[in-house]
């Protein structure tokens, strides 16, 4: 199912359920890359259209932002917000037809938000797509101009005394909605789209600290509406540098690095900086030292904080934290891997390159777990730059076609993989209805679905595909799979059933809940 959202059902964390899909073509019979060396498939690949290399294939975003009459409005500036998409949210400009376009190289449609703002009135929009099987965005996409919403916060210091220059933002569902900084007495006000769900305001200053507001209580309890006027305040600050070092331990810079969550003392919830990936501050970026600097980080807070990375070239395979030890300057040491490409062609039965065909990469180890998706280019071709000393499983995902899923054994830092190639085929479908005790039929219930294999060597790892589906209003739903051994279950019910799928048509698997 896709859809649109407004974002008054979505929360402030993101879901770590597994991947939906409705009638989505899944994964074939799990075999091993064999590596090939320079001038093999590669280059044969490269040669056949000498143009296209191994990056993934672009995907179009297009939409038309209008006003509440369905007028088109030129110059509005458009932001794309992806948890998917390094650095700063790309921007478009309407045209003289309201039209706006976006070519990114995310794979899918997944956890995308628009946040829209019209440079001559200051009016807003925001939508976005939520539902994970969305591969493709609704037809049309417009955005609705309407006139903000506005947020009074005021920042003072621990004496009560106004705090100028402090930043502000406030944050929705994985998406900046409206920064700035305070004036000299302390104020500022902040317009966010009229439809948007505030999840957290926070502000900061270099030297004076950190405070938040989050519209949770707790993880579990209900929300609660932002006030008309927020009072922030900041009560002093700690210094924390992190090292940052490569595996051969040379500095890096320009690495970004943020704080996960911050959970001040007294407050029942924390502020998640992870969610936020559009936040325009609350970031640090290594110097030419390798070193990054935090000069903000409130005195009070409660738990240790844990610090991420965002790096195309590089990950953190260990996690890097500070504890609440009262020290007010803080050194950390954070040691990165270098990520190393996976890279392979699509072929359709007959041995012709496919363009457009989405390719899943799960990696397992014993550090942070790898999925991400990528599209094939005009020649076939996809790449991951993945993470190393991870086992990986990757297949395809498309409506129509399965294809056999390969395993990447080990994946060794510095040493690309070239030689995945996935043949498409039509395979099985699995398909069934959930109901209920008395028969009825149950919408909206995941149905989950798991491929496993076991990768070869000395040191064998289970590695996983993992996909689920949403039952539709008449509780039915569906995968297509190639041979291999699957787990089938409904989580929130607690049952499963293997499957072992060889060549059938169809399998047909029922499944009746309380």
């Amino acid at each position: 199912m896709t859809m649109f959202f407004f974002p008054d059902a979505i929360r402030f964390w993101r879901s770590v359920q597994l991947a939906s899909v409705v009638v989505l073509g899944l994964l074939c019979p799990a075999t091993c890359v064999t590596l090939d060396a320079a001038g093999g498939p590669e280059q044969t690949v490269s040669n056949q259209k000498a143009q296209v290399g191994d990056e993934p294939g672009l995907q179009i975003i297009e939409g038309t932002v209008v006003d509440e009459n369905g007028e088109p409005v030129p110059k509005t500036r458009v932001r794309l917000y992806s948890y998917d998409l390094m650095g700063e949210a790309p921007a478009a400009l309407s045209d003289a037809q309201g039209r706006f376009r976006f070519s990114t190289n995310l794979a899918t449609m997944w956890d995308l938000v628009f946040v829209a703002d019209s440079l001559k009135d200051g009016r807003k929009a925001y939508a976005g797509t939520w539902e994970e099987e969305t591969l493709g965005l609704p037809a049309p996409l417009k955005l609705v101009l309407k006139p903000p919403r506005v947020l009074e916060v005021e920042v003072r210091d621990s004496r009560g005394e106004p705090v100028g220059d402090a930043d502000v933002e406030a944050l929705g569902a994985w998406s900046s909605l409206a920064h700035g900084r305070s004036a000299p007495d302390g104020s500022l006000r902040l317009t966010v789209p009229a439809v948007a769900k505030v999840e957290s305001v926070f502000a900061l200053k270099s030297g004076l600290g950190f405070d938040y507001w989050t519209d949770r209580v707790n993880p579990v309890g209900p929300v609660q509406a932002i006030p008309e006027k927020l009072s922030l305040t900041l009560e002093g600050s700690r210094r924390v540098r992190i090292q940052v070092r490569d595996s051969a331990g040379h500095s890096i810079s320009g690495i970004t690095v943020r704080p996960w969550t911050v959970f001040k003392q007294g407050r029942s919830f924390c502020i998640n900086f992870a969610s936020g990936t559009g936040s325009h501050f609350g970031t640090a970026v290594t110097d030419a030292k390798g070193i990054a600097t935090f000069d903000w980080f409130p005195i009070d807070f409660e738990d240790d904080i844990q610090f991420l990375t965002r790096s195309e070239d590089f990950y953190l395979p260990k996690r890097t934290s500070v504890e609440n030890d009262k020290k007010d300057d803080i050194e950390l040491t954070m040691n990165l891997l270098r990520r190393t490409k996976m890279s392979g062609i699509v072929l359709a039965e007959e041995g012709t390159p496919v363009e457009g065909i989405i390719v899943q990469a799960e990696g397992r180890g014993q550090q942070y777990y790898f999925r991400e998706m990528a599209r094939t280019n005009a020649a076939g071709r996809f790449q991951f730059k993945a993470h190393p000393d991870q086992a990986y499983l990757v297949g395809v995902l498309d409506n129509q076609w399965g294809a056999p899923s390969q395993i990447v054994p080990n994946l060794v830092e510095g040493e690309p993989v070239t030689g995945i190639k996935l043949r498409l085929s039509q395979g099985t479908v699995v398909r069934g209805t959930v109901t209920d005790a008395e028969g009825r039929a149950r919408s909206n219930v995941t149905v989950e679905l798991s491929e496993w294999a076991e990768s070869p060597g000395p040191d064998p790892m289970f590695v996983y595909l993992d996909r689920s589906a949403k039952t539709d209003s008449e509780g039915r739903y569906q995968f297509r799979l190639g041979s291999g051994t699957f787990d089938l279950f409904l989580p929130d019910d607690n049952q499963s059933v293997r499957l072992e799928i060889e060549e059938q048509r169809e399998v047909v698997q029922d499944f009746r809940v309380k």
